[in-house]
């Protein structure tokens, strides 16, 4: 639960903007394909905790010695997954004040 003063959004939003840097930087390299892998000096990143978490994920796939791409479908994927989470977490919270509310 997200409390007054907490940063959550904060590092929230954060996390979000450095994806989409990270996915944005292979985009414009134009490695969307394992043909087209590079290296990531040559994508222009570093081997952040963020881009290792996305290569966990397979966002990001490894096809030899250090070259990568971005599977953007499985990019779109991850994307309605935070999206559905996002709103069972909301809808999950309306329902709580609502019961909160009416056994006044």
């Amino acid at each position: 639960m997200i409390f007054p003063g907490s940063s959550a959004p904060i590092i929230g939003a954060r996390l979000a903007r450095n994806r989409h840097k990270i996915f944005e930087a292979f985009r414009i390299s134009s490695t969307t394909s394992p043909t087209n892998a590079k290296t990531l000096s040559e994508i222009g990143i570093k081997n952040s905790h963020l881009f290792r978490t996305q290569v966990r994920r397979k966002v990001i796939v490894q096809v030899e010695n250090e070259k990568f791409y971005l599977d953007e479908a499985r990019e779109r994927e991850m994307d309605r997954l935070r999206h559905r989470i996002a709103a069972d977490v909301i809808i999950t919270l309306l329902i709580f004040l609502l019961v909160m509310v009416l056994n006044r």
